[in-house]
């Protein structure tokens, strides 16, 4: 073999090493940029899902309620309501009953609408029994008896509660109201005569057996 073909296959072996190591300069740099990319997507990705499930807790925590949920600021209707909801609900399940109480008043005096004074109060009433604090959601819900004309929403919650205590000649004086305000525009439950009047004869019933 002549030293002039010596070199030209010297030469295409070095072009071949050389073009393998810049094969393998750029498969390792595209290796690195799809690693990279992988761990931007999961980053990414994370950050989606812990998005995701700071959406789906707030949604939870605005909808989910002993009665109803809350929201984040104090304002009219439904904003009031939602939020003394939250709040309150926080500091009982710190063991804040007076805070929740005074969470309570407070939006129920800035209240003008004398229903939704009532649903405050039931919400109230509501969470406190849900504690154990029985006599005081009878107290809150008594007190809400001056609220309003419309006495549908408070009878059948104050007769609930009674029936609830076992105290069935109040739950009876108490659905019996209900019974004379059924056609309230707050009966949203759609309750009939005829349901109150089951109520009233079971409480009747309950008490004489007593």
């Amino acid at each position: 073999m002549t030293h002039h073909k010596l070199d030209v296959i010297q030469g295409r072996a070095g072009a071949g090493v050389a073009e393998k190591r810049n094969e393998q300069q750029y498969m390792n740099k595209n290796e690195r940029s799809y690693r990279g990319f992988l761990s931007f997507v999961a980053t990414k990705k994370v950050a989606i899902v812990f998005g995701v499930a700071v959406v789906v807790v707030v949604a939870g925590v605005v909808l989910l309620r002993v009665v109803l949920g809350g929201s984040g600021d104090s304002g009219d209707g439904s904003d009031r309501q939602e939020y003394a909801v939250r709040t309150a609900g926080d500091a009982m399940r710190s063991g804040n009953e007076g805070q929740a109480g005074d969470i309570y008043e407070k939006e129920i005096d800035a209240e003008t609408d004398p229903t939704k004074k009532v649903e405050l109060a039931i919400d109230h009433s509501s969470m406190l029994y849900g504690a154990g604090k029985h006599d005081r959601a009878l107290d809150v819900a008594t007190e809400a008896e001056a609220y309003s004309e419309d006495k549908y929403l408070i009878a059948d919650w104050l007769g609930r509660l009674y029936e609830a205590r076992k105290m069935y000649g109040e739950a009876r004086k108490y659905y019996e109201l209900a019974l004379k305000h059924v056609e309230s525009p707050t009966n949203n439950n759609g309750y009939t005569k005829k349901h109150y009047d089951k109520k009233i004869a079971a409480m009747t019933a309950a008490e004489a057996a007593k």
